[in-house]
């Protein structure tokens, strides 16, 4: 009994070190854009997704932008979500600030040749333009040219690790109830 107290602390501690310092080491966000006609593109509709694989307190290259939602009558190409912009082409641009889990500074473009498929959080130009494009040729896309003040960026939940400590304590005690009833 002693022995299996002493594992069961031992995967216990290991099982929240290994956690907290996955919980730590990388942060993923919502973003969402709406488009503003008159100032770019044709559409107001509205652009959404998830960055994932940022580092807080530090800049660094997003592992995935995926888009999930954007306006129907922009994609002209018939594609559907969720898109991950990373895996495109051309990356012009791939770089985020984190600071205390917010993102302070952004600024991603990312283009497919083959199916002049676009997007940009705060590309080009300084960081002014958010778009998305599905269309060859330009012909239609939303987008604005707001730069930061343009874009919402939301911290996406991370489970606790006392949580999930909690969850692997539980199934190891179910493993060794049944190896005592054997």
């Amino acid at each position: 009994m002693i022995k299996h107290l002493a594992l069961l602390n031992l995967i216990v501690l290991g099982t929240v070190v290994t956690i907290t310092a996955q919980a730590q080491s990388t942060l993923n966000f919502f973003f969402s854009f709406t488009g503003n006609p008159a100032e770019y593109g044709q559409s107001s509709g509205t652009v959404t997704g998830e960055i994932f694989g940022l580092t807080d307190n530090a800049t660094s290259s997003a592992t995935d932008v995926v888009i999930d939602s954007f306006p129907s009558d922009i994609n002209i190409l018939g594609v559907s979500a969720p898109l991950d912009a990373t895996t495109w082409d051309v990356q012009y641009e791939n770089s985020f600030t984190v600071v205390s889990g917010e993102i302070t500074s952004a600024s991603f473009a990312s283009y497919d040749a083959a199916l002049a498929k676009q997007l940009g959080i705060c590309g080009y130009s300084g960081g002014a333009y958010n778009y998305l494009e599905l269309s060859p040729e330009n012909e239609i896309w939303v987008g604005n040219l707001d730069g930061m003040s343009g874009v919402t960026f939301t911290p996406a939940p991370v489970p606790e690790p006392s949580s999930l400590a909690l969850s692997a304590l539980g199934g190891f005690g179910g493993f060794l109830m049944y190896r005592r009833r054997k």
